[in-house]
């Protein structure tokens, strides 16, 4: 039998939800188990090759020739697995095969509606991916309470109420640092948590975001206020680079935390060749420049800036990206460049 963590955020968006479910998912699959992720976005585009990557970052080409979520290639590097189109689900994905199955007369005249026709659709494609695997990490986009997202919400509420403790929910949300008066805020955390529940799910763990440490106080009010409990409610801070996310995690015992609460087989988690790999310190660096055409380039480049990170790390040596405007290069505001090498994306337009 599957199980399936949902991983949900709260309070603001770009959060840190994808790159949590990724290392939740490279730590399960470095003990052992067989992991895939899905990805729920709750916009009515179809694929996301047709988003511009000024808004919503870059469109990640899956091997099956799928224009997916950036989401899906952190999926990739981080846990190892090969997504297609089947790791991810929208909104707009999901009306569309409703009206096609209507046209051609699966219904058979029903009145269609997002509960339960929208609902069921989302389980089936959640059921039919943990077919052959132990554990599918479920990644709802947006915030809670979006209300683009209801459906998938209520899909999960479902989803929870059949498989009941196959089932884990967490959420990802920031403790706010006022610098003004100096002190850390948890109302929104708190308000998030709130209308989760609202929506008839309770947060299993709660992974709390921060740019600094959190005083034990603040998480023990964070557990009560949240109903969550308090070993299960886990400061997540910044790190340095993503890579270093799962290393926290396990540094944390996450992984023990789901197979515990998931009633999975215990055993290692043989992470030492991934630490040593993050940890190595090169000591010659390479100058490389990407021209782009968006201004966003960290999310819209965000594959070549980790393939060149791949790529040094494979050569010894630190790679430092500069990105460049193309439009500035053309009127002469950039006149003198200090790299050794250059990068030109494909892209629309001349």
């Amino acid at each position: 039998m599957c199980k399936y963590i949902v991983v949900t955020g709260g309070v603001i968006s770009g959060i840190g939800k994808g790159i949590s479910a990724a290392s939740i998912g490279m730590l399960l699959k470095h003990r052992g188990f067989n992991v895939s992720a899905i990805k729920l976005d709750g916009y009515l585009n179809i694929n996301c090759g047709v988003i511009r990557p000024a808004d919503h970052g870059e469109v990640y080409v899956c091997d099956d020739g799928s224009e997916v979520d950036l989401d899906l290639g952190s999926y990739e590097r981080l846990i190892g697995i090969n997504t297609s189109a089947k790791n991810i689900c929208t909104s707009g994905t999901l009306y569309k095969e409703l009206i096609d199955n209507q046209e051609m007369g699966k219904y058979l005249g029903q009145t269609l509606q997002i509960l339960p026709h929208v609902s069921n659709l989302v389980l089936e494609r959640l059921i039919d991916l943990g077919k052959d695997k132990d554990v599918v990490i479920v990644e709802i986009g947006g915030t809670i309470g979006d209300a683009e997202s209801f459906a998938f919400f209520e899909s999960i509420r479902q989803f929870k109420q059949k498989l009941k403790d196959d089932v884990v929910v967490c959420t990802v949300a920031p403790v706010l640092w006022m610098q003004t008066i100096k002190e850390f805020k948890t109302k929104p955390l708190q308000n998030s948590v709130k209308e989760l529940q609202r929506l008839g799910l309770q947060p299993d763990i709660l992974f709390c975001r921060s740019d600094r440490p959190i005083p034990e106080e603040i998480l023990d009010k964070i557990s009560m206020f949240t109903n969550v409990k308090r070993e299960y409610t886990i400061e997540a801070l910044d790190v340095a680079s993503i890579y270093h996310v799962p290393i926290e995690f396990y540094e944390r015992q996450v992984d023990d935390i789901f197979v515990d609460l998931l009633r999975l087989k215990r055993g290692s988690c043989r992470i030492r060749k991934y630490r040593e790999l993050v940890e190595k310190t090169p000591n010659s660096t390479i100058k490389v420049g990407v021209f782009g055409k968006y201004d966003n380039c960290d999310e819209a480049y965000l594959s070549i800036r980790e393939a060149l990170k791949h790529a040094a790390l494979a050569n010894d040596v630190n790679v430092e990206i500069t990105w460049f405007n193309t439009e500035l290069l053309e009127s002469k505001q950039i006149k003198e460049l200090d790299i050794h090498a250059a990068i030109v994306p494909g892209g629309f337009d001349k």
